[in-house]
Parts: structure tokens; sequence; C-alpha cells
């Protein structure tokens, strides 16, 4: 019987540093996590560990015993301005990890432009070995599904890059199962889930919030997460479930295990 590979992204527990949140995750018999090497908006939290040797150095000795291992690095932010070379060093640390893919957000409105270097920055990650999956949220210039495949194929296809689906921005954007079913399967490395309230908040800041502070468990909101996944190929799924309140009141480990329980209920 096919198992379905479970990651732990870290913005569920951004404040946990690598080491700790491998721990956890390892305890908890995750089979993958998500490090957060760049951030999200100016002053965000990140673990810069291409510029840290010693913090990089002890956590792939803990790799080396664990079970749990790096899929995904994050977060790349193609804006305008933005030097592929610079993110070299990134790209060197994620394949030194053993990740399998970069989570990347697309913030240039200039749809040819941002396709070019979408497709440099898939270039790069050719040559470190990582899929540049291009995240669509409704707040930012690749909006909805159809925009982050439109992106990936002006790209050129290229064969290390594709789209990421999370459950939230997929219900709250101008998407659809038609959309999904567009998106070739070899274009899509894993996917994101987490439940929520079906009602689309009324401003972006709202929506903002929901993503990084309040998302629910599976089977705790409002969203059909079961049909989604029933429209798209058998994937790795990470738990993308950040909620502060939660966190506070339980404690991150508690609610780590409490989201992993319903994700494996919703799976079986």
């Amino acid at each position: 019987m096919y198992k379905t590979p479970l990651a732990l992204a870290h913005l569920t527990s951004l404040a946990t540093t690598p080491v700790d949140f491998l721990h956890l995750a390892d305890s908890l018999a995750f089979d993958y996590i998500g490090l957060r090497l760049l951030p999200a908006a100016p002053g965000g939290v990140h673990y810069p560990l291409h510029g840290q040797r010693a913090e990089l150095a002890q956590l792939k000795a803990e790799l080396a015993h664990s079970h749990c291992q790096i899929f995904d690095i994050e977060i790349v932010r193609l804006h305008e301005r933005i030097e592929i070379q610079e993110l070299e060093a990134v790209f060197a640390v994620g394949q030194e990890l053993g990740a399998q893919a970069v989570l990347v957000a697309g913030d240039d409105p200039e749809v040819n432009r941002l396709a070019d270097t979408f497709a440099r920055l898939c270039e790069l990650g050719q040559r470190y070995g990582l899929h540049c999956q291009l995240e669509f949220m409704p707040w930012t210039a690749v909006a909805n599904v159809r925009q982050a495949l439109d992106i990936w194929q002006k790209a050129g296809q290229p064969e290390f890059g594709g789209v990421l689906v999370d459950s939230l921005h997929f219900f709250r954007s101008t998407s659809s199962y038609a959309d999904v079913a567009q998106v070739p399967a070899q274009a899509m490395t894993y996917v994101q889930i987490c439940d929520q309230q079906r009602t689309i908040p009324a401003s972006v800041e709202a929506m903002i919030h929901d993503a990084r502070c309040e998302r629910y468990a599976p089977g705790e909101g409002e969203l059909p997460l079961a049909q989604l996944l029933r429209h798209l190929p058998a994937l790795p799924i990470s738990l993308e479930i950040p909620n502060e309140r939660k966190i506070q009141e339980i404690g991150v480990a508690a609610w780590v295990k409490h989201c992993q329980a319903l994700a494996l209920k919703l799976l079986h």
C-alpha cells in the first residue's frame, strides 16, 4: 500500500531552530521537514545556514542519524531587482542538506520578465538538483494556478521548475479543479495542506494574517481537502499549519502532533 510521505513545513513553528525542528519532526516520525533559509519579508524570521557553517555542520550531523530528512528550502521571492547569482550559496546549502525543492513566490508584476527570471532560477536549481516550485498566493503577482502555470510555460517548461499548490491559497484564489488538471504531474513536486474557513477575508492584510498566523488542522475548518487531493497526483504532503494561539495554549509539540493525527485521518 502506498504511504504518502509527510513533511512538516517550517512556518508551522518558525520560532523553532532547524536542529530542534528536525528533532521534533523526527520524534513524530515525519519523513521530511522544510527549512526557511531566506525571509518571507524584510526582517522576517529565517535561518541563513549558508552563512552559519557551525550551525550547518551541527544540522548535518543530526541528519546523519535521523529518519527525517530535508525536503524543501524557502523562500525565494522573485522581484524585479533580484540577482539570481546571489542565491547560489543558498542553493549549495540546499544540495548539501539533501533537499529536493525550493519554494518560490512571484512578486514581479511584469509577466515576461518574471518568466525569464524563473527560467534562470530553474537553471540554477538544476545545477544543484533542486526543483523550483512556484507557489501562487492571492496577494502576489502570481495569484492563482493559471498564472503559475503560465509562468512555468513561458519559462520554457523547465524540468527543474513547476507549480506548488497550497490548499489555503487554492481555495482563497480564483483557482479551480479544472485549472489543476492542466498542470502536468511532472511539474508538481509536493503539495501543502492546512484547513481554514471557506469565507475569504475582505482584506489582503487579513488573508496574510490567516496564512502566517492562524491556519487550522485538517478537518477543523471548511475546506474540502479530500476533494482537492483527489484532483492531484500522488505527492509528498507538507503540513504548513501555523497557529499562534494554539501553540501558545498547548505548545509546539502537541500542536504538531494534533495536526499530524488529523492529516493521517484525512489521508487514510
